[in-house]
């Protein structure tokens, strides 16, 4: 005598009876009935139509969703400035840049040669770490060390 149990599983969605059957388990598949919409009437059709019917929608959906989310975050960098006072915001830091570019052109000859080599071939020329590392013959973790020492005293002759 085979005594059978229904079950269903209320994680998936539609839910899915599970048979016991003698301390086997196997799954019985209920049919889910899919519609689309047209003129107003619904028309059943199989899962495989509905999902090839669905998939344009959802997909613009998602894009909808996601220009959405960029549109509120560009919206709250805007701060609803008007031109005038982005201008000035802009005169102000050409202004600044162009402060700490001269002393950073008097505080340039106050470093050794072999600084403002490296200075120079990294910012002016824009060669990489790697590149400079192999001209010089060293690593470029070293070149990298300099580095940061440079900043360094750069930093305190800004100060």
């Amino acid at each position: 005598m085979l005594v059978k149990l229904v079950l269903f599983n209320m994680i998936r969605a539609p839910p899915i009876p599970l048979i016991f059957e003698n301390s086997k388990i196997r799954r019985v598949i209920v049919s889910k009935k899919y519609f689309i919409n047209i003129n107003g009437k619904k028309i059943p059709v199989s899962e495989e139509v509905y999902r090839e019917y669905m998939r344009p929608v959802w997909r613009e959906n998602k894009s909808n969703s996601r220009n959405n989310k960029r549109k509120d975050k560009y919206s709250r960098l805007d701060n609803k400035c008007s031109l005038d006072e982005k201008r000035k915001d802009l005169i102000g830091d050409i202004a600044v840049d162009k402060m700490m570019l001269e002393t950073l052109l008097k505080a340039l000859p106050k470093l050794e040669y072999n600084e403002q080599q490296l200075i120079d071939r990294l910012f002016v020329q824009q060669k990489t770490e790697r590149e400079v590392a192999t001209e010089i013959g060293i690593s470029h973790q070293a070149v990298h060390k300099r580095l940061t020492k440079i900043i360094g005293k750069i930093r305190k002759l800004f100060n």
